[in-house]
């Protein structure tokens, strides 16, 4: 089999669960559009996580394969949307912090930082992997390259380069935020135990909260994890031998980011008491507009 075939091969095996994924940023994108009383600033802020997971889900099912324009273009989508989704988590997790450990409100005043953080960073360094003709193929999909073996000298420096632009554009931020994601949402716990304890609340009802809550972070490191060995194999100099199934589990690990990001972050008792009410209000509307049409028959 070809290399080519086996790349191919870790496409068709991750395409479900692009689909999964795409279909449960959807949920969350839709739900934010249709349910007026959650498009809070909290929320808002998972809407933009949903949007990014959304991206990136779609970017991973391009048939890179067909030809150099979409694994381009698969490429590109996949770099920005990638550390969006990361950074997104981030703001997430900052504005918890400021809001529960230092009870600060207001927080909407954060949000410009936010874009520029969240959708600039990664726009601004979309364009770096430019200056070195760095986007292509990636084992496995296409993202930023490594360049071509068969060259020797032109090989060794698109390596360089492939692999700063990799730690700049995505393992450095992924990192240092699984890092600080942990850390506050550790501190966060802490002060709901206090809070919650002195409030002589039910233990029932603290240990379901703290479970989301130690959820949140620990999405970002079981999804991550594989794709970060994955690049430090290929760093340190690993054969394509035997990389195959590394690649397909890699790449289903970093797209269930999505869905679970959506049931996590998104399913909350807030989201599933709107929905309740609207599927009532929809109920309602539905059984009165019978009865009147019943009614002049």
């Amino acid at each position: 089999m070809s290399s080519l075939d086996e790349e191919e091969l870790v496409y068709y095996v991750t395409l479900p669960f692009c689909v999964l994924s795409i279909i449960g940023s959807l949920f969350i994108v839709t739900i934010y559009l249709l349910l007026k009383e959650i498009r809070v600033f909290t929320f808002r802020l998972i809407f933009y996580l949903a949007l990014m997971d959304l991206l990136f889900a779609s970017s991973f099912a391009i048939p890179w394969f067909i030809n150099d324009y979409y694994c381009y273009v698969q490429a590109l989508l996949m770099n920005f949307a990638g550390l969006s989704v990361i950074l997104w988590t981030a703001t997430i997790a900052y504005t918890l912090n400021k809001s529960v450990v230092h009870e600060k409100e207001n927080l909407e005043s954060y949000e410009p930082y936010y874009y520029f953080i969240a959708f600039g960073i990664p726009a601004l360094l979309e364009g770096l992997p430019f200056i070195t003709g760095s986007y292509g193929k990636a084992q496995g999909w296409c993202w930023i390259s490594l360049g071509d073996d068969n060259h020797i000298k032109q090989y060794t420096q698109s390596w360089f380069y492939g692999q700063m632009w990799r730690l700049l554009c995505y393992y450095l931020p992924l990192w240092l935020t699984m890092g600080y994601n942990s850390w506050v949402y550790y501190r966060i716990s802490k002060k709901i135990v206090i809070v919650l304890d002195n409030s002589k609340q039910e233990e029932k009802m603290k240990r379901m909260l703290l479970i989301r809550l130690k959820l949140y972070p620990i999405i970002l490191v079981i999804c991550q994890t594989p794709v970060s060995m994955l690049r430090i194999a290929y760093f340190i100099g690993m054969e394509d031998d035997g990389m195959l199934w590394l690649s397909a589990i890699a790449g289903i690990f970093v797209i269930l980011n999505g869905i679970l990001n959506a049931l996590v972050y998104g399913l909350t008792d807030t989201v599933k008491n709107a929905l309740r009410r609207y599927r009532e209000k929809y109920s309602t509307n539905f059984f009165e507009s019978s009865s009147l049409i019943e009614g002049t028959i």
